[in-house]
């Protein structure tokens, strides 16, 4: 089912503008930013309402990092910029023990070259210190930060060899715990590559190891022998940052992973499989000894990319994108625990009844204690992108139940 976000173009000529009019006063969609394009990366869930990760790039700027705190409303308390002048890609959000925002990005330089930067904002929006991860010999981005039991920081990328760029691996990086001052010193720092092909994706804490989440095309270590194409990789680590081993999960296809997932007993890998011209959510939920427990595919009218999953009693909410030609929409799926379809929903922009540009989701959704949805996404509005937030009632509507 699609649900048309039928935009005015005449409401809609002011940059400023902070709300695309909510059909119902708990069930909305808004978006944010002023002149230029804004997109929406990560959320994360406040006692008082939501924080927004994402990205804003106003005419002749390069992108900045994006950062708005709204209420349950989803109406603007406050928003930030940050970054360097060289371009900045917003990449995760977590919100550390003390209530304050970690933010893990992927910065330029003048040389060309990107490195991975830390970034802590206080509950106001005002930065507190950031540290500059990097070499001169790889360009590396970010992908997730979490916070580690120890009150360290975890990060997971991508490290890319300047020279040789077919050449790239996973890299994960635990920082030093203490001050401020002590942020930018790490405690370890490990590189992994198997094969031609591996992006860091996602990692997680379980007891005292690091679970990372990558793509690869390497060879499967428990198989002895090379898979088809790339495959979700998981690769766990000891507190020490010693990889204990890896092992690849995947079809005859090619896997492009997208989110790791710590539930009871286990994981969930989420991430999109691919064949021919064909592309849908494929999810493996393994056991936390990391033998396979079964999978499952979510299907789409059109070619479904994943972004982000959410875990709740009766099943998983799945965030993306849905392409039927060239037009792309956000995309939501309720499934139960073995993937059968509960409800589908797919949400495009149409200006006078035209459908309109690409829409699509972020890394996260959540599902609120009265049922109700919100997801971070990023909205196609004629000639600008605009980072976005809906909330949208338990069978994925924007209207009340009934």
């Amino acid at each position: 089912m699609t649900i048309w976000l039928v935009f005015i173009i005449v409401a809609l000529s002011c940059d400023n503008e902070k709300t695309i009019y909510p059909f119902y006063k708990d069930y909305f969609i808004k978006y944010y930013g002023e002149s230029g394009n804004q997109w929406g990366v990560d959320m994360k869930q406040l006692p008082d309402g939501f924080i927004l990760l994402g990205a804003s790039e106003k005419e002749g700027e390069k992108k900045k990092i994006y950062l708005v705190k709204v209420d349950e409303l989803g109406n603007e308390v406050w928003s930030a910029t940050f970054g360097n002048e060289f371009g900045n890609e917003a990449a995760s959000i977590k919100i550390t023990p003390e209530g304050n925002f970690i933010i893990a990005a992927t910065v330029g330089s003048a040389s060309g070259q990107t490195d991975v930067m830390l970034l802590r904002v206080d509950q106001n929006g005002n930065k507190l210190d950031s540290a500059v991860y990097g070499s001169p010999l790889f360009s590396e981005t970010a992908s997730e930060v979490i916070n580690a039991a120890s009150g360290e920081y975890v990060l997971i990328g991508t490290s890319e060899e300047v020279q040789l760029k077919e050449l790239n691996g996973i890299w994960v990086l635990r920082t030093q715990p203490g001050t401020l001052d002590t942020l930018s010193q790490q405690l370890w720092r490990r590189y992994h590559a198997n094969g031609d092909l591996n992006y860091g994706v996602g990692v997680v804490q379980a007891g005292n190891y690091f679970y990372c989440l990558a793509t690869s095309d390497g060879e499967d270590v428990n198989q002895g022998s090379s898979r088809s194409g790339t495959n979700y990789y998981l690769i766990p680590l000891e507190g020490s940052g010693e990889q204990l081993t890896y092992k690849a999960y995947g079809t005859p296809g090619e896997e492009i992973a997208a989110q790791l997932l710590k539930t009871d007993g286990g994981f969930v890998l989420l991430g999109t499989t691919v064949s021919g011209s064909q592309s849908e959510i494929y999810v493996t939920k393994i056991s936390e000894g990391l033998a396979e427990q079964g999978q499952f595919n979510v299907f789409g009218q059109g070619n479904i990319k994943a972004s982000a999953i959410a875990d709740y009693d009766l099943g998983y909410l799945i965030l993306g994108e849905e392409w039927i030609g060239d037009d792309g929409n956000i995309f939501l799926a309720n499934v139960d625990k073995f993937g059968n379809p509960i409800w589908k929903r797919s949400y495009g922009s149409t200006f006078y009844g035209e459908a309109f540009g690409s829409d699509y989701g972020g890394k996260n959704v959540v599902k609120l204690k009265d049922g109700s949805i919100v997801f971070i996404a990023t909205v196609a509005m004629e000639f600008q992108m605009k980072m976005a937030l809906f909330k949208v009632n338990q069978e994925g509507d924007l209207k009340p139940e009934g």
